[in-house]
């Protein structure tokens, strides 16, 4: 009886157990199922992304490529660029290099080109202003010029002189003045003061200090020396000649000098070797006479030399009595 028991429980064992395995059997092989469906949606999911990513890098790989081939004719194009660049650069230098060279010859043409006097009428300043312009006190004259008598009678000034001229592309003005001493005995004379001016759009700059002629050559009785006129001393030198005379006390006196303006527009007395003196101005006429009466000055051309040789003549009752050749020492800026 146990016997049949046994194995009647035994019988229930295996076939429960059994039943159990079936139906985990079952229960695996759905999941299986399962699974392979997943796998299959997912190696299709996979296949098309494959294919797409396949689709793209091939897309991307002939973009890539057709960059490249554009870079490669971009890069072509810079490079023809860059040359051509260079060969335009090359040009501009050798074209500004000529340009240069003609404006140079230009300047050069106009460096050499004589002094072009202009007229006087194109001076649009009056000699108030030029006065002012010159910048000369009555401080600057010193005690002679200071009235003992008078102290409140002041020197007086005027524009006696001025001559406007063209000189290496540039325009510019020589003006003379002339200072009246306020002490109008026959001891005392008056000054001259001489300036250069450049003129820019009708401005007018004056170059350096004015000159003051120091009394040189004083005419007596207060009065400055008058301008006897403007004279070339080379093509491109421009001078004043200034003369003074007195008469008076039983002596007649002449002098003459001549300034120049050097290449720095500055003015030096270049010339002052005249000078006439008599004893008889109490005889016959009282009327001073003009030293040209007794002394002749010219100026010529001279070779090999950028300045006029200065050719004086001493005459004596109106004929020739001596002529003397001078030449100009720019060292020293005087004609000896």
């Amino acid at each position: 009886m146990r016997l049949v028991f046994l194995i009647v429980i035994t019988s229930f064992y295996f076939f429960g157990n059994a039943q159990s395995k079936k139906e985990q059997i079952q229960i695996l092989s759905t999941r299986l199922d399962s699974l392979k469906t997943v796998q299959s949606s997912e190696n299709l999911s996979y296949t098309k992304r494959k294919t797409e990513l396949e689709t793209s890098i091939s897309n991307s790989d002939q973009k890539t490529s057709e960059l490249l081939k554009t870079l490669s004719t971009k890069n072509e194009n810079l490079q023809n660029l860059i040359k051509e660049n260079q060969n335009l650069d090359q040009e501009i230098l050798s074209l500004q290099s000529e340009l240069k060279s003609i404006e140079d010859s230009i300047q050069a043409i106009i460096d050499d080109q004589p002094i072009k006097l202009l007229e006087s009428s194109l001076i649009n300043i009056s000699n108030e202003e030029l006065i002012y312009l010159m910048n000369v006190r009555d401080e600057d004259l010193g005690e002679a010029f200071v009235n003992s008598q008078n102290p409140e009678i002041k020197p007086t000034y005027e524009i006696i002189g001025k001559q406007l001229y063209k000189l290496k592309g540039k325009v510019f003005c020589l003006v003379v003045m002339g200072v009246t001493n306020p002490n109008h005995y026959h001891v005392y004379s008056g000054t001259n003061y001489l300036a250069c001016f450049e003129v820019i759009n009708d401005n007018w700059k004056l170059l350096n200090h004015s000159k003051n002629t120091e009394y040189n050559p004083g005419a007596g009785f207060g009065n400055p020396a008058w301008l006897d006129k403007f004279v070339l001393f080379g093509d491109q030198k421009l001078a004043i000649i200034l003369e003074g005379g007195y008469t008076g006390m039983g002596l007649e006196m002449g002098k003459r000098a001549i300034y120049g303006v050097d290449n720095e527009n500055k003015i030096h007395l270049i010339y002052d070797g005249q000078t006439y003196e008599n004893d008889q101005a109490n005889k016959g006429s009282s009327m001073f006479q003009n030293i040209d009466d007794e002394y002749d000055i010219k100026f010529q051309k001279s070779t090999n030399s950028k300045y006029y040789d200065l050719i004086e003549t001493k005459k004596s009752h109106g004929k020739k009595v001596k002529t003397t050749i001078l030449k100009f020492n720019e060292n020293s800026m005087k004609y000896e």
